[in-house]
């Protein structure tokens, strides 16, 4: 199980290749999602809150697009899509604490924990996907918040 937090490589990156050693198989194994995706190994995202912002969206948006606070993109070769982040967010996160049986995915059965945004988070640009409003959020199936 890899168990990582995206944002960690946007946050990091203006300091890990001094560390790590720019090029260097140590460097090039860190922040490795599609690596540790493509080798088969499950992938559970969070977001290591209170270090990093407990902001999914956030999180989301590190996987995906790579950039770092600069614009620059750092081992953007270890992008992820849209899909394959959401999944390691949500059916990762659930493999990973034993709990895929019960929670991950929006199935009747399931434990109705989940989010509802005003935009569809698969379809917006990239860069706007910290900024899009929450609709809803549902805990143990009791609507907690609606939005206005």
């Amino acid at each position: 199980m890899a168990s990582r937090q995206p944002s960690h490589a946007t946050s990091d990156a203006p300091w890990a290749e001094s560390r790590l050693g720019r090029g260097t198989e140590r460097q090039k194994g860190a922040y490795a999602w599609r690596q540790a995706l493509e080798a088969g190994a499950p992938l559970a995202f969070g977001s290591d809150f209170p270090v990093e912002a407990i902001d999914p969206r956030a999180g989301m948006r590190s996987a995906v697009a790579r950039r770092a606070a600069n614009g620059q993109a750092w081992m953007p070769e270890q992008r992820l899509t849209r899909d394959e982040a959401l999944r390691a967010f949500t059916v990762g996160a659930a493999f990973a604490e034993h709990g895929e049986g019960r929670r991950g995915m929006i199935r009747e059965g399931y434990e109705a924990d989940l989010t509802v945004f005003e935009r569809d988070l698969l379809e917006v640009a990239i860069d706007e996907l910290p900024e899009v409003s929450i609709a809803a959020t549902v805990v143990g199936g009791v609507v907690e918040y609606a939005g206005p």
